[in-house]
C-alpha cells in the first residue's frame, strides 16, 4: 500500500492529511485524488480551529450605502417594491459569492421595521466551497454621528445551524443551484430596526443608511 501527505496550507500553518493509494498508476492515483477532493476541504474546515486566535478571526466586511432611502421606503409601503438587493460580491477572491436584501417595511407579514437578509448565489468558486455554508455573518446599521464616540451601531448576529432546522431553512444554506429561488433564499433578521428607532439617531443620513456586513472564518464566535 502506497500513501502519501497532502500538505494543506492555510495562514502559514500546515495541516498533513493521509490518503492510501493501492496503486502505483497515475490514473489511479489521479481518481483518489478526486474522490478525496471533498474529504480534504471538510479536514481542512474542521481543522480551521487551530488558527483561532485574533488575526485568524477577523471578519470580512462589505459596506452597502443604501441611497434614496425615504422613496424606497415608500415603494415599500406601498408594496410596489418591497425589497432592494446589493450588487453581489465575493468573500474573498476564493470565497463564496453572495448579495444583500434590504426589505425597509418589512416583510408582508412584519410591517414598520427594517429588514436585512444576505443570499448565497452561484460562484466560480462552488466547487472548492464547503457546503452547506456554515459561517457566522454580522449585520451591522452603522450610527453615522459626526463624533464617532458617540456612535450607537445596530449590530446582529447569525450563526448558520441545521440542528431541528426545517428543511425550507437548510436550503438557504445548501449550495445554490439552477433551480434555487434568487428572490427567496435569503437569511437574516426580520426585525433588524424598527420604524421608529430608526429615527432616533443618525441612522438615516443624507437620505442614506449604511449596512455593513461581516462573514466571520469557519468556528469562529
Amino acid at each position: 500500500m502506497k500513501h502519501f501527505i497532502v500538505c494543506v496550507v492555510i495562514i502559514g500553518m500546515c495541516f498533513l492529511h493521509s490518503i492510501s493509494i493501492s496503486s502505483f498508476s497515475s490514473k489511479e492515483e489521479l481518481k483518489v485524488l478526486q474522490a478525496s477532493s471533498a474529504e480534504i476541504k471538510q479536514f481542512v474546515f474542521e481543522n480551521t480551529h487551530f488558527l483561532k486566535d485574533e488575526s485568524a478571526c477577523q471578519s470580512i466586511k462589505f459596506f452597502w450605502s443604501f441611497s434614496n432611502f425615504r422613496s424606497r421606503l415608500e415603494k415599500a409601503i406601498a408594496a410596489s417594491q418591497r425589497c432592494f438587493f446589493s450588487e453581489s460580491f465575493f468573500v474573498e477572491p476564493y470565497g463564496y459569492k453572495m448579495r444583500l436584501t434590504i426589505c425597509p417595511d418589512g416583510p408582508p407579514e412584519i410591517n414598520f421595521h427594517l429588514s436585512v437578509y444576505a443570499q448565497l448565489l452561484r460562484g466560480r468558486n462552488d466547487d472548492q466551497l464547503v457546503w452547506p455554508f456554515q459561517q457566522k455573518v454580522v449585520f451591522t446599521l452603522v450610527d453615522q454621528q459626526d463624533n464617532t464616540s458617540k456612535t450607537k451601531n445596530i449590530r446582529k448576529a447569525l450563526t448558520p445551524t441545521r440542528k431541528g432546522m426545517p428543511r425550507c431553512q437548510q436550503l438557504k444554506f445548501a449550495r445554490p443551484s439552477k433551480s434555487h429561488d434568487v428572490n427567496n433564499d435569503v437569511f437574516g433578521i426580520h426585525r433588524f430596526i424598527s420604524h421608529l428607532d430608526l429615527k432616533k439617531r443618525r441612522y438615516v443620513r443624507d437620505d442614506t443608511i449604511l449596512i455593513q456586513f461581516e462573514v466571520y472564518p469557519p468556528l469562529c464566535d
